[in-house]
């Protein structure tokens, strides 16, 4: 991830942010939900990276999760889209591995995955969190009946 690209995306994506919290009804909570969905989609990556010494992960990594985090603004789609760029990454991945086509050592680019996670998030991701949550309650409620 180049950072001509990555550079500008994380200035226009701070910009957005900075007013989305100023604009908000509750900024605390908006801003308190900015820093978290940060820490999901980049801090994460950022821990991965200084653990690895960056063999597991790219940096570009960390600087497209901050970009993303800034721009979803909440932890619970920072959280969806981390979800879903691994449940692809595995849903592609897998079956090289298991007819040998890939190996453990297999370098793969996550950015493309992170950004396909973030799209779903976006665009679907309250109607995800309405059907989990509403999922949720049911279960417990027919747990509670039992």
């Amino acid at each position: 991830l180049p950072d001509v690209i990555m550079f500008p995306l994380i200035g226009l994506a701070f910009i957005y942010a900075i007013v989305g919290v100023v604009t908000a009804l509750d900024p605390l909570s908006l801003l308190i939900s900015t820093a978290a969905s940060i820490a999901v989609l980049s801090g994460l990556y950022l821990a991965i990276w200084l653990v690895s010494k960056g063999a597991w992960v790219g940096f570009g990594d960390v600087k497209l999760g901050l970009a993303l985090g800034l721009l979803l603004m909440d932890w619970k789609l920072a959280v969806l889209a981390l979800v879903f760029a691994n449940l692809i990454g595995t849903i592609i991945v897998l079956p090289g591995l298991l007819i040998g086509k890939l190996s453990r050592q297999t370098q793969i680019p996550f950015g493309p995955l992170l950004i396909a996670g973030f799209f779903i998030a976006l665009f679907w991701g309250e109607m995800i969190l309405v059907w989990y949550n509403t999922e949720s309650i049911w279960l417990t409620n027919t747990m509670l009946m039992l």
